[in-house]
C-alpha cells in the first residue's frame, strides 16, 4: 500500500507498465536488478519487446537469497 499522500504510480513493473512509458527498446541499455522471479519475468518481457540481449545487464539477488537461507538454518 502506498502512503496516503503518495501521488505517483503504484503496482508492479510489468510489460504493460514498460510499454506505457517507453516506446522503443532497440537502442536502450537496461540495468535490471531485483529478486529472481521479477528479473526473470521482466527479462522475458523486455526481450519480447525488442530489447537486444547485449543491451540488458542483470543483477539478480539469487546470492543474497541463498545467503539468507544458509544463515537461518
Amino acid at each position: 500500500e502506498a502512503p496516503e499522500a503518495w501521488e505517483g504510480e503504484t503496482g508492479r513493473v510489468d510489460k504493460d507498465f514498460l510499454t506505457s512509458h517507453f516506446k522503443n527498446f532497440k537502442d536502450m541499455l537496461v540495468y535490471l536488478c531485483g529478486p529472481p522471479p521479477m528479473v526473470s519475468s521482466l527479462k522475458d518481457a523486455l526481450m519480447s519487446m525488442g530489447l537486444p540481449k547485449e543491451n540488458l545487464f542483470i543483477d539478480s539477488w539469487e546470492f543474497a537469497e541463498k545467503a539468507a537461507q544458509s544463515v537461518s538454518q
